[in-house]
């Protein structure tokens, strides 16, 4: 039978452990000092840390000694008044300057015990070692370095290499446009129909993946100047009625009046936003109507608020998909396989957007077409030419 643990006593007895030996023993450091920062008394553990002896510290030296020169000035600028106002202080990180000069991160919790007169007695001080910490977070750092010039030497490499590609593609559609205007046989003109397809979406994509790379890489600086807004949005209708005629789909516009003619924001980038919206509408729609609204309300006596819908009768997109449709890469693998795309024009027409201060938005049901939807506050611009100030 096997031999079983068994107490001999019903009641167990713990072994003899003084409060001084707990105190002294603590897996942290424990100090107490006077209002003014007189270490009176440390636990064995601090000194274990410090290398300081007990003669060296106590009655001869405050808290604020034991400080580097940046430490000194967060504890008489930060730890002291927050310590009088509260009357406690939590996590503070800081570092201690041990004896053998080395620097020893610690977090620290401190609490201020007062008379009954409300007058500051002592300072009961406990630390915590935060060497693994201090090391985890310098690991982290320099990860998160390694990431971003990862990220960095990516994006140069993908501009470098769109850059490469498209000066040859400018070539052949420069090439592919003479030889459409030569007599061309039906078989011919078929296979330049095909070349042009290939080619516009090839440099579409070069261009996307180029705007993309700015963007990520921070040069997609908003450029602010006054521009003709409804001319703006006429302009980028104009551009897609001929597509939207060759597939039979009605183009419908609305500018309503309250919408001015002369606005201050980033023209190129509000037009190549209309312009993604207006395209991705038109590809994914094979009948019905695609409809551009812009309407105004107003934003305080200097800017305007401009909003701007895209709707069609297309396909639609599941609700599944909804949440991160203005994800690089995102798009539906079904909508890929039917329309081609990468869903790069969604992504980079969000990220303008947000530089304006706004937010694209959409609304969709499979099947019913979809809605997509931002708005922007831009600066008035008065009759006269200069920007508005609301005096």
């Amino acid at each position: 039978m096997a031999e079983r643990l068994v107490d001999s006593r019903p009641e167990l007895e713990l072994p003899a452990e003084t409060t001084e030996d707990l105190y002294e023993n603590a897996p942290c450091g424990y100090m107490s000092t006077s209002a003014g920062g007189l270490i009176l008394r440390a636990n064995r553990t601090f000194f274990l840390w410090t290398g300081y002896q007990s003669d060296q510290v106590v009655g001869h030296r405050r808290f604020y000694d034991l400080l580097p020169p940046a430490g000194r000035i967060y504890y008489e600028t930060h730890y002291v008044p927050l310590l009088l106002m509260q009357g406690s202080v939590r996590e503070i990180a800081m570092e201690l300057i041990c004896a053998d000069l080395r620097r020893l991160p610690v977090l620290l919790n401190a609490a201020l015990l007062r008379d009954a007169q409300g007058q500051a007695q002592v300072i009961r001080i406990t630390l915590f070692d935060a060497t693994a910490r201090r090391k985890y977070e310098q690991e982290l750092l320099r990860e998160r370095r390694h990431a971003e010039q990862a990220t960095q030497d990516k994006a140069r490499f993908i501009a470098m290499v769109s850059h490469e590609i498209r000066s040859p593609l400018s070539a052949i559609v420069a090439v592919r446009q003479m030889l459409e205007k030569t007599p061309l046989s039906q078989q011919q003109a078929h296979l330049v129909r095909m070349l042009k397809s290939s080619s516009e979406s090839l440099l579409g994509l070069v261009n996307n993946v180029l705007d993309l790379g700015r963007l990520e890489s921070g040069h997609g600086a908003l450029e602010l100047h006054e521009f003709d807004l409804r001319a703006l949005v006429s302009a980028s209708f104009e551009a897609m009625r001929a597509r939207a005629e060759l597939k039979g789909i009605a183009l419908e516009q609305t500018i309503t009046g309250e919408v001015p003619q002369s606005v201050i924001g980033d023209a190129l980038k509000i037009n190549q936003v209309l312009t993604n919206l207006l395209s991705n509408a038109l590809k994914f729609t094979e009948h019905g109507a695609v409809r551009l609204s812009v309407h105004c309300e107003p934003a305080g006596a200097e800017s305007v608020s401009i909003t701007f819908s895209v709707c069609d009768t297309g396909i639609g997109i599941p609700s599944d998909r909804l949440s991160n449709i203005f994800e690089e890469y995102a798009q539906g693998e079904a909508v890929r396989t039917r329309y081609g795309g990468t869903g790069l024009g969604l992504a980079i027409s969000n990220r303008l957007v947000k530089l304006h201060g706004g937010e694209l938005r959409v609304a969709s049901e499979p099947g019913r077409g979809s809605t997509f939807r931002f708005t922007l506050q831009l600066k008035r611009q008065d009759s006269s030419g200069t920007t508005s100030t609301g005096d």
